[in-house]
């Protein structure tokens, strides 16, 4: 569900803002007609969409078993390591009624909704690089020269509205050197460290002061170095502008009913906006927002997704990235499927994205998250490197390293064709690691897996993965590895040297501190 927010669809591609529920100027009330026996599934900017109610109830119970599996695969890692296959089942149920739910939905508007497209141009700068601020996006790649806008205006009423209430939205284009946005380039940096020092110079600073301002001032570089490409150029920067209340848009409210169903009562606001953004191939393509949805293809780019000016966030909506020439960085951008990448991906997750809340029951508050949603990446041509807080991750045809570190969620690696020669980890604190390989000649580097206190299954033979334990380091080890003829110091230590990502030699290091590591052959399709 949205809250308030800009919605952006880029198409390299596309773009949708919603601006934040601000006090709303005189509403004039409008009531629509929902088909009978229906029920709400979803909103959009213009009205809500509804299903039949017995279709409903059949995604809620599907959506209750998930999330259930979802929450013991979290709660108890033991026991969901015995279900591993009923999840994917239940995954699988899920994604068919959802389809089956949009073949069918009907959007339901209390407003008559007036529309204009329109075009916008803009020559792409020199740099090749591009910024753009939003929370809801869509990205398409294409083959022209220059940034291309298609504007497909709304704007909400009972009557004709003027076309001033049109002119108003519009996509606001700069070619400039954009600091604010990307922070500063290193001569930048130390040129405005030394006019300060110089402004400074008759002010008499303690040691312990220098060092709190150098630290807050690394502290601030570190921030922006996923934007150091694209520090000190001048840059192409792209908003939309005409959708705010202080712009002057205004916030309607409306009801939708369906007779023998459901109701709603909510606020729409009357100016709203898609906007299809096409860039070209270019060196860069950084977004900045992204927590309301994203849907990005086809760009022949690096691509930066960040959560960084925020102003909105939703749950359980599409954040997939798909067919990307270049690399791929994510920082804190809830992003939960990248498919098809040349080039290396690189993800940290470490402020989990779910639906909090507080629950109040006798004289306790309870304060939770929900599972956190699943997060796919396949066919990556390089190396994945990721960092989670807690992810429910399936990784497949990875071409190059594979480097993750997923604190307190659970991992899935499907190997169907070797590694690459290197090595390989995923570590856990307390999540499940599944490994997904037919034997371990398959997976085309030694496996080790091995945990502190938690669990190892393997459904490999003997002569394949050995038991082992040892203690090393302060922390004792127990698992499997790859036989060896008596005492091998370097078998020894690699359990720490894993999970500390100290150098080794190539293997696939699983550890898992506390959870269940699971490496068995994949299930039957």
């Amino acid at each position: 569900m949205l809250n308030r927010s800009i919605r952006l669809f880029v198409a390299l591609g596309t773009a949708i803002f919603l601006q934040p529920t601000l006090a709303a100027q005189k509403p004039e009330m409008q009531t629509a007609e929902a088909p009978p026996d229906h029920g709400i599934y979803d909103k959009s900017a213009t009205g809500v969409f509804y299903v039949p109610e017995d279709l409903l109830t059949e995604h809620q119970q599907i959506k209750q078993r998930f999330d259930e599996l979802s929450s013991e695969r979290f709660r108890d890692p033991q026991k969901a390591a015995d279900h591993l296959d009923s999840f994917d089942d239940v995954l699988k149920e899920l994604r068919e009624i959802e389809s089956k739910i949009d073949e069918v939905k009907v959007h339901v508007q209390p407003f008559e909704v007036f529309s204009r497209r329109e075009t916008q141009a803009f020559q792409l700068g020199d740099a090749k690089q591009v910024v753009i601020t939003a929370d809801d996006v869509i990205l398409r790649g294409w083959n022209g020269k220059d940034i291309k806008c298609v504007i497909e205006k709304f704007v909400l009423g009972t009557e004709e509205p003027d076309e001033a209430e049109f002119d108003a939205i519009s996509v606001q284009h700069e070619l400039r050197v954009a600091d604010d946005l990307v922070g500063k380039d290193k001569a930048s940096r130390e040129e405005a460290e030394k006019r300060h020092s110089e402004q400074n110079e008759s002010k008499a600073s303690s040691p312990e002061s220098r060092k709190m301002r150098a630290e807050l001032l690394a502290e601030i570089q570190a921030s922006y170095a996923m934007y150091q490409p694209l520090q000190g150029n001048k840059i192409d920067t792209l908003k939309i502008v005409g959708l705010t209340f202080q712009e002057g848009n205004e916030h309607l409210s409306g009801r939708t009913k369906s007779p023998g169903g459901a109701g709603t009562f909510g606020g729409f606001w009357k100016r709203s906006a898609k906007v299809t953004i096409y860039i070209p191939a270019c060196n860069h393509v950084a977004v900045r927002g992204c927590m309301v949805a994203v849907d990005i293809k086809s760009l022949d780019a690096n691509l930066i997704l960040t959560a960084h000016d925020s102003q909105d966030r939703s749950y359980g909506k599409n954040f997939s990235v798909k067919d990307i020439d270049g690399n791929v960085t994510v920082d804190e951008a809830p992003i939960r499927l990248i498919h098809g990448v040349t080039g290396n991906v690189t993800m940290t997750q470490t402020d989990e994205v779910t639906n909090t809340g507080t629950m109040h029951s006798r004289g306790l508050r309870t304060s939770s998250s929900p599972p956190p949603d699943p997060t796919s990446v396949t066919d990556v041509n390089g190396d994945f490197k990721g960092h989670f807080v807690r992810a429910d991750l399936r990784l497949e045809s990875i071409g190059g390293k594979i480097d993750v570190t997923n604190e307190y969620g659970n991992t899935h690696l499907v190997v169907k064709q070797p590694l690459s020669a290197a090595a390989h980890r995923i570590v856990s604190h307390s999540g499940i690691i599944h490994a997904a390989c037919k034997d371990a000649a398959s997976v085309g580097v030694p496996l080790n897996a091995f945990t502190q206190v938690g669990t190892v299954r393997v459904a490999l033979k003997q002569k394949e993965l050995a038991d082992k334990s040892y203690s090393t380091n302060g922390r004792g080890w127990y698992g499997f590895q790859p036989p060896t003829d008596g005492f091998n110091f370097q078998a020894l230590k690699r359990p720490h040297q894993a999970w500390t990502n100290a150098s080794r030699d190539d293997g696939l290091d699983l550890i898992s501190s506390s959870g269940v590591i699971v490496v068995a052959p994949p299930a039957a399709d």
